[in-house]
C-alpha cells in the first residue's frame, strides 16, 4: 500500500466527505418545581434533545435561596451522566427535609454545567427552581379568661402557644 492509498478514488465518481453538523442541546425539562415538603424526593427531570455518539456527563450542583441545609440536602459537584446515542432523560433527586415549622414556602435553585462529550452540546434551561410548600399547621394561641381586681398597679398576663 503506498502512501496515498488513504485518498482513493474511483474513476468518474467524485470524492464525498461527510461533515458532522448534529447537535444536540441539555436542560431541565421545567425551570420549575413545586411540592409539598412531606414529599420526597424532589425530582428534577434533564433532557437530552438529540442522541451523542459519545456520551454525555455534565454537573449539577445546588443553590441555597429562602430554603437552607435545613431545608433540603445541597447537592454539590453532583453528575448527569447520559449514555452513548441514547436521549432517555435523567433524573436529578433532591431530599427534601420535612420538619414541623410553620414557615413560607421556601426554594433553592439547582444549576446544570460543563457539558462533556464529543460533538456539539450546548445547555438549554440550565437553571431550575425548586419550591417547597410548607404543609404545617398555623400555631395556635389560646388565652385563658384574666381578671384583676381593680386598683392593682401591675398585671401579670400569661400566654400559652402551641
Amino acid at each position: 500500500m503506498g502512501a496515498g492509498y488513504n485518498n482513493l478514488g474511483i474513476a468518474g465518481v467524485p470524492n464525498i466527505g461527510i461533515t458532522d453538523n448534529d447537535t444536540a442541546t441539555v436542560q431541565f425539562a421545567s425551570a420549575s418545581v413545586s411540592q409539598l415538603e412531606s414529599v420526597n424526593p424532589m425530582a428534577f427531570s434533564v433532557t437530552l434533545s438529540n442522541p451523542v455518539a459519545s456520551g454525555l456527563t455534565l454537573t449539577v450542583a445546588s443553590t441555597n435561596g429562602t430554603a437552607g441545609a435545613s431545608d433540603f440536602t445541597a447537592i454539590t459537584g453532583g453528575m448527569v451522566t447520559f449514555a452513548a446515542n441514547t436521549t432517555t432523560s435523567q433524573t436529578v433527586n433532591v431530599t427534601i427535609n420535612n420538619d414541623a415549622l410553620d414557615e413560607d414556602d421556601e426554594a433553592f435553585t439547582l444549576a446544570l454545567s460543563n457539558p462533556v462529550a464529543t460533538g456539539t452540546v450546548t445547555l438549554g434551561t440550565a437553571i431550575a427552581t425548586g419550591t417547597i410548600q410548607d404543609d404545617d399547621a398555623l400555631p395556635v394561641l389560646n388565652v385563658a379568661n384574666v381578671s384583676q381586681p381593680e386598683g392593682n398597679a401591675s398585671n401579670v398576663l400569661n400566654v400559652i402557644v402551641n
